[in-house]
């Protein structure tokens, strides 16, 4: 008699202390086990065969976990069934192979990416995750509570932006950030062998990548900042040395301002590892950079002692809470912002990121090419960098159409 068994197998266990559930697979005096590529803590396993939810509801993921391992074993008992129809011997190898991915590949791909979100959390990637989230339920709602890969066609795609475009009217900025995240699923599954490169429903359907112009602030506008009478001490005079220090510094993100020590701050320069992507970063610290750094940094200051104030009595104790608390002081900061905007009477949609910007037009203005900016931002290549300037390229060619023919363009 053919059986399935959900087991947590106590052998196995990853660097966090999970183990993997797998099916055990018996038919006559054989058995074979089949890997669902899902791991938890023993503490979240409800070991009771008699039990309808194998993973414990304590674990924030049991009810889509509890939803795959039920999908395996009905998919397993199907293939008994068809096994039985046609007389033919069941084996727990032919069991296995009925688990496993075909050309047109049966898995959940909303639970898939799911998974996957989850682990970029575990490895403290809280905004990456959550926009894999926010994607990911979106596709849900269009789709249903199961999307199996093989509704995933070129059809499929262009009839979910028609609905993000149309029904939704979702800004194509927003209908590129979605497909670009679900590309980089089906591009991952192929990595893992889950999916044939033949039938990645991307290869006839480009991304939309739509143009868009970055807004930034001309040297006029950051010194029209740098010369504003503030009040020392005070949130607004602390908001601009923070946007002044990372432009004067290559364009240091915001969440990496808030978690620079006084430790990467040495011998006159800057040296950290950009939080988004890991890259280390050693730029100059140039003498305004330098001033502002002298007016918090403190001789006597711990290493690792943040060096701005800007988490100062946030809890900050794991990485959700530290998401929040970056979040909560970088609504706080732009808000401030957009009052030193109006006092330095210059545009009004200031924000922290402008800084980036900023830099990144100056040095282009100033001759640098993209290899040199490409490293002061700590892109990890040049299409990236050139992506990123694309978005200034409109105005430099009013000037130079300017040049040409004289007057305003």
């Amino acid at each position: 008699m053919a059986k399935i068994t959900p087991i947590l197998w106590k052998g196995k266990k990853n660097k966090k202390g999970e183990h993997p559930i797998y099916l055990r697979l018996e038919a006559g005096d054989k058995r074979q086990y089949f890997s669902l590529r899902i791991y938890i803590r023993p503490s979240h396993w409800n070991p009771s065969l008699t039990a309808n939810k194998k993973v414990r509801a304590s674990h924030r993921r049991a009810d889509a976990f509890n939803t795959e391992i039920r999908s395996a074993i009905k998919t397993a008992e199907d293939e008994i069934d068809r096994l039985r129809g046609l007389k033919e011997t069941i084996t727990p190898a032919l069991l296995k192979a009925s688990l496993l991915p075909s050309a047109n590949s049966r898995f959940d791909f909303i639970l898939y990416g799911e998974r996957y979100a989850d682990e970029l959390h575990q490895l403290g990637k809280i905004s990456t995750s959550r926009r894999y989230y926010s994607n990911l339920r979106m596709l849900r709602l269009y789709a249903g509570d199961t999307l199996l890969f093989d509704r995933l066609t070129l059809q499929f795609l262009r009839d979910y932006r028609t609905y993000q475009v149309g029904m939704l009217g979702n800004k194509e900025s927003t209908v590129a950030s979605t497909f670009r995240a679900i590309k980089a699923l089906v591009n991952r599954a192929i990595k893992e062998g889950l999916i044939r490169r033949d039938d990645n429903p991307f290869i006839n359907f480009p991304v939309p990548n739509p143009k868009s112009s970055k807004a930034k602030l001309s040297l006029a506008e950051i010194e029209a900042i740098v010369t504003l009478d503030l009040d020392e001490d005070s949130p607004i005079w602390h908001t601009r040395n923070y946007f002044l220090f990372s432009f004067y510094c290559a364009g240091v993100r915001f969440r990496d301002v808030c978690l620079l020590t006084n430790g990467n701050v040495r011998g006159g320069r800057l040296q950290y590892s950009m939080s988004k992507t890991g890259t280390p970063k050693n730029i100059v610290l140039v003498p305004a950079a330098q001033k502002i750094v002298d007016t918090y940094s403190v001789t006597d200051q711990e290493h690792d002692e943040l060096l701005f104030p800007l988490l100062k009595s946030y809890d900050i104790s794991d990485a959700d809470k530290l998401h929040r608390s970056v979040a909560s002081r970088s609504a706080i900061v732009n808000r401030l912002l957009k009052d030193i905007a109006k006092e330095a009477k210059i545009t009004p949609d200031v924000s922290f990121h402008m800084s980036r910007h900023s830099w990144a037009d100056y040095a282009r203005r100033e001759g640098w090419d993209v290899y040199k900016i490409s490293k002061a931002l700590g892109h990890k290549d040049l299409k990236a960098t050139e992506n990123y300037l694309r978005g200034f390229d409109t105005e430099s060619i009013d000037e130079e159409m300017g040049k040409l023919f004289g007057g305003d363009p």
